[in-house]
């Protein structure tokens, strides 16, 4: 096993940092589709068009993890 960290420490606190990232932008993403859109129709369909990219995200992310863990574990 390869890793670029020194120690379990640094790992651990770099695997929080990314969650805590990871965990800020969906709101943040909300927040600029909203910002950015200036008319309610605009508004509705990028909000539309996000909900429909994290839901085919959040299916199939799981399933082309386990294809890629099983193939190349």
């Amino acid at each position: 096993m390869f890793t670029l960290a020194p120690g379990t420490l640094v790992l651990m606190t770099a695997r929080a940092g990314q969650g805590i990232g990871a965990a800020l932008l969906p709101p943040a993403s909300l927040a600029l589709i909203t910002a950015s859109s200036p008319d309610l129709a605009t508004r509705r369909r990028a909000l539309g068009c996000w909900g429909a990219a994290a839901g085919v995200a959040f299916a199939g992310g799981p399933l082309l993890g386990g294809l890629l863990t099983s193939g190349l574990g």
